[in-house]
């Protein structure tokens, strides 16, 4: 037998989910949620997989591998639209797989043993639930045990309601379980972790050495001699736990977590990297860096006090270094060619009809993925609109962009060399992939794109050109543009 593994990370609007999670790599406990999926998969005898997966895929592919960690194949498609993963079931099974498959979706984990794959026979898995509109079926958890041909000809287009609806009709019936891991919002993470913290869902495996009863402390762990813990606790690795903190119940700490002086905390999941501040109280959350969602009234609020909430990373040295360097070049060039700078003001003061000089709002990169969180400049430039008709483009943009954009880098704003400044309705425009790469980058005057293909790139020669920046940027690759730039400013277009 084989098993499908819809991965796609789809998430309704709901869900509040942050834009740096994908649901299905949310931690339960020690490891994200799809390794869990894949370990119980793999612990009832099935080795080969097919994964589906739509967004972050170079995230999945990390966590993944080949599968040999496991002792498993892997083979991973990409679907274009997440919330519709179902039209890379006939190309993954037709003609490759025949009898009985496994189908899985990995934000959700009911219980299963290797019996029932064998006499459960077309089946549909589903969880009790209390909506009266199921008619006694249960909730459809996603997992199947149905023959390859059916899920093949699931009708084009189908959503998880029209994909049930087509297996009923293959003759599939439903198979009831108790209960059901999943992580489609933030209260089922809580509720998950609960379940196995309290031993009501068993064959989950998981890290940490268990302290006392009911307690776990995985390696590295600082834990003041006055923190009191109430257990079901679990406290992740390279985590450091102040004093008089207050724990439990039903509480997991991922790693690399702070938790600072006398905060209490129960019924509540810390991510990873997340630190909580001083006296802080929590019931019923979830904290995830700065966001901090409330699952009992279905809140979620992005705290940008760092002493409150905040992301726990190590400075980078060298980064501030480049900073500095890159502010005192600034304002060297800007000193050095303030008479060609005011010249060109004047010559536009003389010819031009409207204002010299134009304020665009941009985002200081890099910036955190939470929105609410970006911070933004107002970079100066000659020109309004960007405009590069001309046989001189590059050199129009040094004239009206370069010169007066000096003055934000010696300001620390952007650097010479970087990606292209963006206002924050620009950035939401990018598909999700791209805006990650964006803001993940530095903003600069001269870019790549502007080098390659000149100041007026096509969608997909800009994309192109950041990504390929975001993986060569380093001080040689940036003199090296540098020098293109100088050296192209009098090539015609």
């Amino acid at each position: 037998m084989r098993a499908v593994i819809i991965a796609t990370g789809h998430a309704s609007k709901q869900a509040q989910f942050s834009p740096r999670h994908s649901p299905p790599l949310l931690p339960l406990l020690d490891r994200p949620f799809l390794q869990h999926v894949i370990e119980h998969i793999a612990g009832m005898g099935i080795l080969g997989f097919d994964i589906i997966l739509s967004n972050d895929p170079e995230k999945y592919e990390a966590l993944l591998g080949s599968g040999m960690r496991w002792g498993c194949s892997f083979t991973l498609r990409l679907a274009r639209d997440a919330a519709r993963p179902y039209n890379m079931l006939q190309p993954a099974l037709a003609g490759k797989h025949d009898g009985s498959l496994l189908l899985a979706h990995a934000d959700m984990l009911p219980p299963m043993d290797a019996g029932m794959l064998e006499a459960a026979g077309p089946a549909l898995i589903c969880a009790p639930s209390q909506d009266q509109s199921q008619n006694g079926h249960g909730f459809w958890t996603g997992w199947a045990i149905i023959d390859a041909q059916d899920l093949a000809t699931a009708p084009a287009g189908a959503d998880a309601a029209a994909l049930e609806q087509h297996l009923r009709g293959r003759g599939a019936l439903s198979v009831p379980v108790k209960r059901v891991l999943s992580v489609r919002s933030y209260g089922d993470i809580i509720e998950a972790q609960r379940m196995v913290l309290a031993g009501e869902f068993e064959g989950l495996m998981f890290g940490g050495q268990k302290a006392a009863d009911g307690i776990w402390l995985s390696r590295n762990v600082s834990l003041h001699p006055t923190a009191r813990l109430n257990p079901p606790v679990y406290i992740g690795a390279n985590c450091r736990i102040g004093p008089g903190v207050s724990l439990g119940p039903n509480v997991v700490i991922g790693s690399d977590c702070i938790l600072d002086s006398h905060c209490l905390i129960a019924d509540s999941a810390v991510l990873p990297g997340s630190y909580v501040g001083e006296m802080l109280e929590l019931q019923d959350c979830v904290v995830d860096r700065n966001l901090l969602v409330n699952t009992r009234i279905g809140s979620a609020v992005s705290v940008s006090d760092d002493f409150i909430l905040g992301c726990v990373s190590c400075s980078s040295f060298g980064g501030g270094v480049a900073r500095l360097l890159s502010r005192m070049l600034g304002a060297l060039l800007l000193a050095a060619l303030l008479p060609l700078l005011l010249a060109t003001m004047l010559l536009l003061k003389i010819f031009r009809k409207g204002p010299v000089c134009f304020r665009h709002e941009a985002v200081i990169l890099p910036a955190p993925d939470d929105p609410l969180q970006w911070k933004t400049f107002r970079l100066l430039s000659f020109s309004d609109n960007g405009d590069s008709s001309g046989p001189f483009p590059r050199l129009r943009h040094f004239l009206l962009c370069f010169l007066p954009g000096l003055a934000n880098v010696a300001r620390g704003h952007l650097r010479l060399v970087g990606v292209a400044p963006r206002s924050a309705a620009q950035i939401r425009q990018l598909c999700r992939d791209w805006q990650a790469l964006f803001c993940s980058s530095k903003t600069g005057l001269i870019t790549e794109a502007l080098v390659v293909y000149g100041p007026a790139p096509t969608q997909d020669e800009l994309y192109s050109a950041e990504a390929f920046y975001a993986v060569s940027a380093g001080p040689w690759h940036d003199a090296k543009l540098c020098f293109a730039y100088l050296a192209r400013l009098f090539r015609r277009s």
